[in-house]
C-alpha cells in the first residue's frame, strides 16, 4: 500500500491529486457529524521528521486553521490518519473508507464534550490524499513527557493535574461512554500545566465498547473482554501511581519488559500468575504517602465493583490538594529552578527512559483485539480463574 503523503513547511492540505487548494467538500455528510473543514482552511507549519506525536492511528502535527476570513489563525494540533500497513490485502479504497469511518467516529465523540478538561476539537478534513482529525494545540506536550522530564515537581501541580484527568472521566462516564485507553500519553499539558485529556480513538459507548489499552494500565478485566467504567478507574489508579511516585525511573523498569509488541502475551499470563500485581506493589511500597497508596488501592482493587465511585476520587483529590505541601519536590528533581531534560541526564537512565518512551517509537503498545487469538483465549480462561490482585 502507499504510504500517507506527507505535506512540506508551510503547505496547504489540498484536495486533489494535481496539488491545488479547494474549498470543495469532497465528502457528504449529515448534520449530526462533526464539521467538514475545508482543505485550504489548513496549513502545516511543522517539517515531516517534527511531527508532535504518533499514535497507532495518526501521526500529530503543528498546524494553522482559519475558521473564516474575518477570523485570526489558530494554531491547532492535526491528526493525520495512518494507512493500514499491517494488512497489504486490505485494497486502497477499503482502507481510506475504514480511515473515513475512523476519524468520523473520533471527531463525532470528542464533539459531544465541551468541557475545560477535555481538548477541543474543531473538526475533520477529507481528501483523496489525506484524512485529519484537527484539535486545539497544547503546547506544553503530554504528561508522560514531562514525567520522564522532572518537569513537575510540586506536589500540588500533580494533584491538579490528576484531579482534571478525573473530572474529564466523569464528564464522560456521564454520557455512558469508557474512555478506554486512559495513560499518561494521553494527557495534554498547556504551558502551565493545566491538563485536559485527548486521543479519543478508543472511546465508545459502554455497550458497544471493544478490548483496548495499554501496558500496564489496562484493567484485569478488560483482557477477558469486559471493559466497563469501572475499567478507566483502574487505569487512573495505575496513572495515578506513575503521577506520585517520587522516583519515575521506578515506574519505567517495573514493566520494561512488556512494552514490546511482542510482549503482550507475556504481560496477559503474568497478570494471571499474580506477578503484575507483584510489581504493583513493590511501588506502592516506594509510594511512601499513605494517603496517596490508599486512593490507588482502592482504585485497582481485584473486584470492579469495590472500585470507588468517580465523585468519590474527585473528594478524595480535593481533600489531598487541600493538604498538600507546596514545597514538595521529587526525589529526582535538579535544585535548578530550570526542569531537567533528556540531554541533561545519565546516559544509562536516559536510554531506560528512551525505550519506555510510547506512542512515538513504540506507537503498538495499544491493544486492540477485536478477533482474540487462540493464545489470548486460553490466557482469558486462566485469568478468570485467578484472583489478580489482593484486596486491600
Amino acid at each position: 500500500m502507499s504510504s500517507v503523503r506527507i505535506p512540506q513547511t508551510g503547505s496547504v492540505i489540498t484536495d486533489s491529486a494535481s496539488g491545488s487548494a479547494s474549498s470543495s467538500k469532497p465528502i457528504v455528510f449529515t448534520a449530526s457529524n462533526p464539521p467538514l473543514l475545508a482543505a485550504d482552511q489548513l496549513i502545516f507549519m511543522e517539517e515531516p521528521d517534527k511531527a508532535l506525536g504518533e499514535g497507532t492511528t495518526g501521526i500529530v502535527y503543528n498546524g494553522l486553521y482559519l475558521p473564516t476570513k474575518a477570523h485570526a489563525l489558530i494554531e491547532v494540533a492535526i491528526k493525520v490518519y495512518k494507512e493500514d500497513a499491517d494488512d497489504d490485502e486490505v485494497p486502497d479504497e477499503i482502507d481510506f473508507i475504514r480511515r473515513i469511518e475512523g476519524v468520523k467516529a473520533e471527531a463525532t465523540t470528542l464533539m459531544q464534550f465541551q468541557s475545560p478538561y477535555i481538548i477541543r476539537c474543531y473538526g475533520i478534513t477529507i481528501t483523496p490524499i489525506r484524512i485529519c482529525l484537527v484539535t486545539e494545540l497544547m503546547k506544553g506536550g503530554n504528561l508522560e513527557d514531562a514525567l520522564q522530564n522532572d518537569c513537575l515537581d510540586s506536589q500540588p501541580v500533580k494533584l491538579k493535574i490528576a484531579l482534571s484527568i478525573v473530572t474529564a472521566l466523569k464528564e464522560i462516564h456521564k454520557k455512558n461512554y469508557v474512555y478506554g485507553d486512559l495513560k499518561s500519553a494521553n494527557v495534554l499539558l498547556t504551558k502551565e500545566k493545566k491538563a485536559k485529556l485527548a486521543d479519543f480513538d478508543r472511546t465508545a459507548l459502554e455497550s458497544n465498547i471493544k478490548m483496548s489499552g495499554t501496558i500496564p494500565y489496562i484493567a484485569p478485566e478488560a483482557i477477558t473482554g469486559i471493559q466497563t467504567k469501572k475499567s478507566d478507574i483502574y487505569s487512573f489508579g495505575i496513572l495515578f501511581l506513575e503521577l506520585m511516585l517520587e522516583d519515575y525511573q521506578l515506574f519505567v523498569d517495573a514493566f520494561a519488559a512488556y512494552y514490546a509488541t511482542e510482549q503482550s502475551l507475556l504481560f496477559f499470563a503474568d497478570v494471571a500468575k499474580g506477578k503484575i500485581a507483584a510489581q504493583i506493589d513493590k511501588l506502592l511500597t516506594a509510594c511512601k504517602d499513605s494517603s496517596f497508596t490508599s486512593l490507588i488501592t482502592s482504585c485497582i482493587h481485584s473486584n470492579p465493583e469495590e472500585r470507588p465511585d468517580i465523585n468519590q476520587i474527585i473528594t478524595t483529590l480535593n481533600l489531598l490538594i487541600q493538604n498538600a505541601s507546596p514545597k514538595y519536590t521529587s526525589a529526582s528533581s535538579s535544585s535548578a529552578a530550570t526542569p531537567r531534560m533528556h540531554s541533561d541526564a545519565d546516559p544509562v537512565k536516559r536510554d531506560k527512559i528512551i525505550k519506555r518512551t510510547p506512542s512515538r517509537s513504540s506507537p503498538h503498545r495499544i491493544l486492540n483485539f477485536f478477533s482474540p487469538s487462540k493464545e489470548i483465549t486460553n490466557l482469558t480462561h486462566h485469568v478468570k480463574s485467578h484472583t489478580m490482585r489482593k484486596s486491600y
